[in-house]
């Protein structure tokens, strides 16, 4: 239960102004081709920088979305979407993945959206709107991006929307917050924002070749351990070491190991190691470790250690996926 939230401005939101929005908002969502860019980016202070950039381009129905992930500034890696025929192909870490459908809805996908009850103002400038959201509404935001917000000490916040020709141009949104997590007191910012740019002139960079992406709908359900270790070396490439562990060496500086003797997944990149027991569900990091089953870290955790196991996690299951498989077969 949130506490302490009130409006961040007691103003009549005018009801013209919101349709305005509603009316671009809506616009955007029936563009059939347009290049959009848009970024996240939440600062804890003296703790954690978590930035993703996206840059998407769309062409009456089919798509290129590309998406790079910064922890504290440092490139944690791109994976990428092809939307071609109906069909979904996504790229990630070092293989690929198609969905006979596509059931997220494109329109809008980088856009901000608001009612007009989480608006506290908003008034107009030019071709812009700028809109202050109440402190509810801006304390969600934050829920939604890691920070389990139970109190909220002090909060502005500025949204800045560019219509042009009646169309959403642009969303830039700036939070500045102090909050409760519990008993720890948190200060820093959020920021959002979304831009479309070459309106009816952007060109899809589509691949070639789809051979190399897997059909997940056709998962092998009774997959035996020994097949699954065979796929790893056949088709993923894995080598096993003087320890029968299997290991895969990827561009130099990542790697990926399969510990069978100890159902135990490690993720190396650079210095570091991630790890994940597929067993006990549990991951670990330095001297942190995380409980997936019951959402509970143990021992000294950062944000950036419970990210990087929560890495570790997912590499493991697209290691899986690459051979046809979502889950570990039994022994």
């Amino acid at each position: 239960m949130l506490m302490g939230i009130t409006a961040c401005s007691q103003q009549k939101t005018d009801s013209s102004l919101y349709a305005e929005f509603q009316q671009a908002y809506d616009k955007a969502g029936t563009l059939t081709n347009y290049h959009n860019d848009a970024q996240s980016l939440l600062v804890i202070d003296n703790e954690l920088e978590y930035k993703v950039s996206t840059a998407s381009d769309y062409d009456d129905g089919q798509a290129m979305i590309s998406s790079t992930t910064y922890i504290d500034g440092e490139n944690m890696g791109t994976s990428s979407i092809y939307i071609v025929d109906g069909n979904i192909y996504y790229d990630n870490l070092d293989g690929s993945k198609t969905y006979t459908t596509f059931t997220s809805d494109l329109s809008n996908m980088n856009d901000l959206y608001f009612t007009i009850e989480d608006i506290s103002s908003i008034t107009k400038n030019g071709d812009k709107l700028n809109i202050v959201l109440n402190e509810e509404t801006c304390a969600n935001i934050l829920n939604q991006n890691g920070l389990d917000v139970t109190k909220v000490n002090k909060l502005t916040n500025e949204l800045i929307i560019e219509i042009r020709e009646d169309t959403l141009r642009s969303q830039h949104l700036t939070i500045d917050y102090t909050i409760n997590s519990g008993n720890i007191e948190y200060s820093g910012k959020y920021e959002y924002e979304s831009s479309y740019v070459d309106i009816g002139q952007t060109s899809l960079k589509l691949p070639e070749d789809y051979s190399l992406y897997i059909n997940l709908d056709d998962l092998k359900e009774n997959m035996t351990l020994e097949e699954f270790k065979y796929a790893l070396i056949e088709q993923l490439g894995y080598a096993i070491d003087d320890y029968g562990q299997f290991i895969l060496d990827f561009n130099g500086n990542e790697s990926y190991i399969f510990d069978f003797n100890n159902y135990l997944f490690t993720y190396i990149k650079g210095q570091s190691a991630y790890t994940y027991n597929w067993q006990s569900n549990v991951g670990g990091y330095n001297a942190c470790t995380y409980d997936f089953s019951n959402a509970q870290s143990l021992g000294t955790c950062s944000e950036t250690e419970l990210t990087k196991i929560e890495e570790a996690k997912v590499s493991y299951l697209a290691e899986l996926s690459f051979v046809g498989i979502n889950e570990m077969p039994k022994a």
